[in-house]
């Protein structure tokens, strides 16, 4: 089977003990392992190509975002130097917004734009605008409709490096932006009506506004609203660390109101090795469900590679982060930078989509995924058209072993059922970046349309070697892949 046609892999995990107060779960995690395997799956449905008026191609880009109010997808795309605005009802590309307003693709990631990205409802005039961090420590404000820019609002100066990852406090109307490269980096809260900055959080224990913020020593990365709390809570990949992740990392949750740190915990470097990735998920009897996307080098992992799955604390006593009970990680996982919650999560409970969620793992690397079949998706040695050789795959439903801290697994989107927490099936974005023979961006990036039960993926061009029919290809023809695409999935199946 060709790579991207439908290539699934297998893999379930035991979930013994969680959630002893869900009824719904009590006899699962009595039995400690389902009687029957997840069904669900990625299916391809179609392929949105690089937007025309541009470069023609999707290389490099960062953050994705969907707004179900406006039916919208938009992705900072840094190739053709601006933010992507995709319907997501019809699956076809609007225009490109801001074009040739950021600083675009870089040699250092640290200054390239455009990265975070979110659509935002401004309370004083009632309408949507696009937030689009650059790669010069601003934020630029877009409007919706036409693309055109309403604002720049610089975050610190030009030393102080890109605005990455954002989230927008509803209840509050306050915007967060985050400069994750800075030295220290720091959180901005950006009133969304006015436009003003109404406050910063500096992430070193001394800074005159760190607000109780623990020390990041490697950046601070992926924030979300949790409308059980109406608290904003963002990953900091590694705490009073070296800066390469071989500390325990955590979740810092954050009054948007006073701007004060109130909690910061701690993950437990075995189970999660550079938390970045955050997706806010339903309540599950006393727990709120926070999954975190783990990103560190293979060498600082844990033994199988796991992602984190711990407690919001909005329906715990004392209301504390934690482990969820019995659960303290979800094996073979990590490796993925951008995550991501396929349903509308409320105060009350969720709605659309299909409950699970989905993880851009473009640092799959060493793990060994599991096949049936066993397939091989490496590194060419010598030139392009050498044959992909080293079996990356084992038989049957047991997890591989690691091929040491080398580049060898295919980029994947996996899956898991957050509310029986199996692994679904990994579904392959293309392979990994053989640089210098084969070298093309990651596909770090996943984005979740509940309301139309759709995937988004961005592929970058080159992801595959000729000879390959990847996803961009089986969409949209013969020589999609050295172009690149959004590749939009829809699940299929059901879990049991």
């Amino acid at each position: 089977m060709s790579i991207g046609s439908g290539l699934v892999i297998s893999r379930r995990a035991s979930v013994a003990g969680y959630f002893a107060g869900a009824l719904a779960l009590a006899a699962v995690a009595m039995a400690g392992s389902f009687a029957a395997h997840a069904t669900e799956r990625l299916q391809l449905k179609t392929a949105i190509p690089p937007p025309a008026g541009g470069t023609g191609k999707i290389t490099s880009f960062d953050i994705s975002f969907v707004d179900t109010a406006t039916h919208t997808y938009i992705l900072g795309d840094r190739t053709n130097n601006g933010v992507d605005v995709i319907d997501s009802t019809t699956n076809t590309l609007r225009f490109i917004a801001g074009h040739n307003l950021f600083t675009g693709a870089q040699a250092s990631n640290d200054v390239s734009g455009p990265d975070g990205v979110m659509v935002v409802n401004n309370p004083a005039t009632g309408l949507a605008e696009i937030w689009a961090g650059d790669g010069d420590s601003t934020l630029k404000i877009l409007d919706l409709t036409d693309g055109t820019l309403l604002a720049t609002i610089p975050t610190g100066d030009k030393t102080q490096n890109r605005v990455d990852e954002m989230c927008f406090d509803p209840v509050n109307s306050i915007g967060f932006v985050a400069n994750n490269a800075a030295d220290p980096p720091f959180i901005t809260a950006i009133d969304a009506g006015s436009r003003q900055i109404l406050g910063q959080i500096f992430f070193k224990p001394g800074h005159a506004n760190n607000n109780g913020a623990p020390l990041a020593t490697n950046g601070i990365e992926q924030c979300q609203f949790n409308p059980r709390d109406n608290k904003i809570y963002v990953t900091v990949p590694e705490i009073n660390g070296p800066g390469n992740n071989s500390a325990a990392g955590g979740v810092s949750r954050i009054n948007p109101v006073t701007l004060q740190v109130e909690e910061t915990f701690v993950i437990p470097h075995p189970d999660c090795a550079g938390p970045q990735g955050l997706a806010i998920g339903p309540l599950v009897g006393n727990y709120g469900e926070m999954l975190t996307g783990c990103n560190g080098a293979v060498a600082n992992a844990g033994p199988q590679r796991p992602t984190a799955l711990i407690d919001d604390g909005s329906h715990s006593p004392g209301g504390h982060m934690g482990r969820a009970i019995g659960v303290p990680y979800l094996r073979f996982q990590a490796g993925n930078d951008m995550i991501t919650f396929n349903g509308l999560v409320t105060s009350t409970g969720t709605s659309g989509g299909d409950n699970h969620y989905y993880m851009a793992r473009s640092g799959n690397k060493a793990l060994a995924n599991p096949a049936p079949n066993p397939i091989t998706l490496v590194c060419p040695s010598t030139a392009m058209t050498q044959p992909y050789g080293g079996n990356v795959y084992v038989g049957g439903n047991l997890q591989g072993p690691s091929f040491g801290n080398v580049n060898v697994g295919p980029q994947v989107v996996g899956m898991i059922n957050a509310l029986t927490l199996e692994n679904g099936p990994d579904t392959v974005t293309g392979l990994t970046n053989c640089a210098p023979l084969n070298p093309h961006g990651a596909a770090h990036s996943v984005a979740a349309d509940p309301t139309h039960n759709q995937i988004y993926v961005p592929i970058p061009s080159t992801a595959v070697n000729s000879g390959l029919r990847g996803l961009c290809t089986q969409a949209l023809g013969d020589g999609a892949d050295a172009n690149g695409c959004i590749a939009v999935f829809v699940p299929v199946g059901s879990d049991p």
